[in-house]
């Protein structure tokens, strides 16, 4: 967005020439109105959107001193540059503590205004990150105790003692989304469009298409009217979103049975075709789950064994028709997560993971959205083990080159799977596939692990914030940040960063 800027001197022909003089594309800055006296300055403001003033100090009706004064007060974010006639130097001091940025002598040239501008646009962009970095250190100190609530490790009076906006509401439910890889995170317009409505809200990120809302409530009467919010995004959305929404609560009742319920049936998607909101029932496992895993895993590598591709393919594609229409997520995942112990204990695949077969079947299962892509997952593990050939040198190559890519480009909150593989012109499935098999990890994941190791590099190396290390490192979301932090470290960045100074404690003093 642009930045918008005001003239204000009371002589009609200095108000052109300043206009003439700036150079308005250069510099990303679009004029929003003049003025010619301090009485103009202040209804303009009231009504455009601006974020630079240049102020004559001489003016009717209202002077520069007056002007800046009621500015200062009514519009502190509006930078003033003022122009005047007068060489007086200390009276310029006297403006500093009306937020006024530079003094420029007329006839101001072209090149002190520009670099004037210059300078104001620098302040500007210095005081939006450091005010964005105070909104999301305050979102996250707000959502750990929204977190120390839900886990126990906190009550709903102390919460409500240290963020009084809650102590009006009584009731809760949460939201559990999964959006896909193109769906973008719409989450903060729902929020905005929840808190208009009079519901207090906050959401976070907890996996890389995953997300919790959780929305406040005075009476439980008010669930409907939220939920129909949820509705109009499923149906609105271009792409795939899923959404799991649990019971009203008291706030003063354990929270983690909902949560639990909600983020947990997030897995029922893979049963679905469309976006949908559901509500998040408790499991019904079928009687004979058990029996068929235990079955899978005797026939199973008695299969593989066999290097019977084919075969390999048809057992999958049964396998997984039977999953489709029994239509439960815990058979899903015990089934999956059977498979992948097969393979890593007959045949070692995959090899040199960074996890075992549980968190890998998890970060799978978690980033997925369909059950044919889950099949051909599994289909590729297998055909590995069947074949135990070396990779092809092309698909070595083409990982190199990605992986180059990915250490280029990781700062990038952006970067994702969809925007790697359209970098190299290649469908994001096929190139998914191929990094895994040779690099024995999602795309995804290795995103994450090269993002931890920078911001691990940024905690040893520098004194930045934590949610400034977030930021550099492409989190947008310094509560998700966090949790991928201790996810792939074994702790917090907080811990890191207090290991680190321990560190350098001991060693200055051998």
């Amino acid at each position: 967005m642009s930045t918008g800027l005001i003239i204000a001197d009371d002589e009609y022909f200095i108000r052109q020439r300043i206009k003439k003089i700036i150079p308005w594309k250069n510099l990303d800055i679009e004029f929003a109105g003049e003025a010619e006296n301090g009485k103009q300055v202040v209804e303009l403001l009231g009504k455009v959107r601006a974020d630079i003033l240049l102020l004559d100090i001489k003016m009717p009706q209202m002077d520069g001193i007056e002007t800046a004064r009621y500015i200062k007060e009514r519009f502190p974010h509006v930078h003033i540059i003022i122009l005047s006639g007068y060489n007086d130097f200390e009276y310029a001091r006297s403006l500093l503590r009306y937020g006024v940025k530079e003094y420029l002598l007329k006839p101001v040239s072209a090149e002190e205004l520009e670099k004037a501008l210059s300078d104001c646009l620098a302040s500007l962009e210095a005081e939006k990150r450091r005010d964005l970095a105070v909104r999301i250190y305050q979102e996250y100190k707000k959502n750990t105790a929204l977190e120390a609530v839900r886990t126990s490790g906190s009550s709903w009076a102390e919460l409500c003692a240290s963020y009084p906006e809650f102590s009006s509401y009584s009731f809760s439910f949460f939201c559990a989304f999964f959006l896909s890889e193109n769906t973008g995170s719409p989450l903060s317009g729902l929020a905005d469009r929840f808190r208009r409505a009079g519901f207090l809200c906050h959401h976070r990120q907890i996996g890389d298409y995953i997300y919790i809302l959780q929305i406040f409530l005075h009476t439980p009467e008010e669930t409907d009217h939220a939920v129909s919010f949820l509705t109009d995004l499923s149906d609105a959305c271009q792409e795939f979103i899923y959404i799991t929404i649990s019971a009203t609560f008291a706030v003063s009742e354990d929270w983690s049975v909902p949560y639990k319920r909600c983020t947990a049936r997030l897995m029922d998607r893979y049963f679905k075709n469309h976006s949908c909101v559901e509500k998040a029932e408790a499991p019904v496992l079928h009687s004979g789950t058990y029996e068929e895993v235990i079955t899978l895993r005797k026939d199973f590598p008695t299969l593989l064994n066999s290097q019977d591709e084919t075969a390999l393919r048809r057992y999958l594609d049964e396998l997984f028709c039977v999953l489709s229409k029994r239509k439960e997520a815990e058979l899903l995942q015990m089934t999956v997560t059977e498979i992948f112990n097969v393979y890593h204990i007959y045949f070692s695949v995959p090899e040199n993971s960074s996890q075992n077969v549980r968190d890998l079947v998890s970060s799978m299962l978690e980033s997925e959205s369909s059950l044919d892509i889950v099949k051909e997952e599994c289909i590729s593990y297998g055909l590995q083990c069947i074949r135990e050939s070396s990779i092809a040198p092309s698909d070595t190559m083409l990982c190199n080159k990605v992986i180059g890519y990915i250490r280029q480009n990781y700062a990038d909150t952006s970067l994702s799977v969809s925007k790697v593989a359209a970098h190299f012109q290649l469908h994001p499935t096929y190139l998914g596939s191929i990094f895994k098999r040779v690099q024995h990890t999602s795309l995804l994941q290795y995103i994450s692990e090269v993002r931890i190791i920078e911001a691990r590099k940024l905690l040893r190396e520098t004194n930045l914030k934590i949610s400034e290390i977030a930021e550099k490192t492409g989190f947008s979301d310094i509560y998700y940040f966090s949790k991928r932090f201790k996810k792939i470290t074994g702790c917090s960045p907080k811990e890191y960063a207090l290991k680190k100074k321990e560190g350098d404690v001991t060693k200055s003093s051998d």
